[in-house]
């Protein structure tokens, strides 16, 4: 293909609803400095013996970015050169494990990533799982209390995927001890974190935050990290220039305009992005679909989950279906009912101005998609539909 085909081809996403709950949409302003010249610019660095020059001080992009990053999140430390969610679990683990600990982390069972057992054993580490209750679909604080007494470890990892509800960090915390690791991986809920948690009160629980800054966080794709812990982000800190060398100085810029963008109006997208999710999943289970958490009002995050009719049906097949009627969607394993089902988002129909009004439009085309309406028909009304969503808001009442 020449440049001109490829760019044609895949420049652009036709007109779909997006319901992927690891996807958002960047703001122009943010957008723009990823085509800037900053793509090909690194910061200075220097140390004994060694300089790279910086004469464009792009390096005070950085410090700027981890400001505002502090400011958002009402935390003392905050490092952004990481390049997505893996790159932050990885430096993380390699920088604050001992050799061949016992890492104790949320199985995928239980809404784990999937990733982290492999990376913990490529590691040399042994594993272990945190309780999970799988009727409140939360973690079994009382029990990982009993299995701290009985087998105690240093090392604490919720890596949070898969999640319709978020954990106690201070009921955490008294479970396993003041001097344990306590780490979370917040990828899911990052946007989300102004309203889940009292955050100053949060970082006196955890000693370590990482998370991908494109899922309801509306960033680029990168993963920032975030401690008030003194000794933490300083271990961090001084092994980072072996964990990343080129941070992509562009989307260090684009993840500063989104932080700027959003300051004034984080806890306000929030509280619309929860509440999006809330309304769409009663509006789905109004349809006769199975959506998951009826008990506790379906979800207190951005995610919906909605098993498949019946055994007879392949959960693949029949989330295949809202792919055909261009609607974006996932299937994976859900930690209900030990199937895979579909794993919804409203985060980005929430930034682009739909409100709780909308999600009746959504929730109809996407009961009819998944009942077996007509996808050319369907794909025509969800054309209509993002048509009037069109503009990317950073103003949230």
């Amino acid at each position: 293909m020449t440049p001109e085909e490829i760019i044609h081809r895949f420049g652009r996403v036709g007109p779909t609803l997006n319901l992927y709950p690891i996807e958002n949409r960047l703001s122009d302003g943010a957008r723009s400095l990823l085509g800037s010249d900053l793509v090909s610019r690194y910061p200075r660095m220097s140390g004994p013996g060694y300089l790279y020059g910086d004469p464009s001080n792009v390096g005070d992009l950085y410090e700027e970015c981890a400001s505002l990053a502090r400011e958002y999140f009402q935390v003392d430390h905050a490092l952004v050169h990481f390049l997505s969610g893996l790159h932050a679990m990885q430096s993380m683990i390699s920088t604050l494990s001992e050799p061949g600990e016992r890492i104790v982390s949320l199985g995928p069972d239980a809404g784990g990533h999937y990733a982290t057992e492999q990376i913990c054993r490529d590691f040399g580490h042994d594993v272990g799982l945190l309780p999970f209750d799988g009727v409140e679909l939360r973690l079994d604080m009382d029990r990982l209390a009993e299995l701290h007494r009985a087998v105690p470890s240093r090392f604490y990892y919720v890596d949070l995927s898969t999640a319709l509800r978020v954990p106690d960090m201070e009921q955490m915390r008294n479970a396993v001890g003041s001097d344990a690791l306590v780490c979370f991986d917040a990828s899911h809920i990052l946007g989300l974190l102004p309203v889940l948690y009292d955050l100053p009160d949060l970082w006196r629980h955890i000693s370590l935050c990482t998370a991908s800054t494109h899922k309801t966080f509306p960033g680029p794709q990168k993963a920032v990290m975030l401690s008030s812990d003194e000794k933490v982000a300083a271990d961090m800190s001084e092994h980072l220039k072996f964990r990343v060398s080129s941070a992509h100085t562009n989307s260090v810029g684009a993840l500063a305009v989104t932080f700027s963008e959003l300051m004034d109006s984080r806890q306000a997208y929030a509280r619309a992005v929860i509440a999006n999710a809330r309304r769409l999943a009663e509006l789905l289970s109004d349809r006769g679909l199975c959506v998951v958490g009826e008990h506790f009002g379906f979800t207190e995050t951005h995610q919906i989950w909605v098993l498949p009719p019946d055994d007879t049906q392949d959960p693949v097949d029949w989330g295949a279906q809202l792919q055909s009627c261009g609607i974006r969607a996932s299937v994976v394993h859900l930690p209900a009912q030990g199937t895979s089902g579909l794993r919804l988002g409203t985060q980005e129909l929430t930034r682009t101005g739909m409100d709780l009004d909308a999600m009746t439009e959504v929730a109809d085309l996407t009961a009819r998609a998944l009942g077996g309406g007509d996808p050319e028909v369907i794909r025509k009304e969800v054309a209509a539909l993002t048509a009037r969503y069109v503009t990317v808001r950073t103003d949230f009442a």
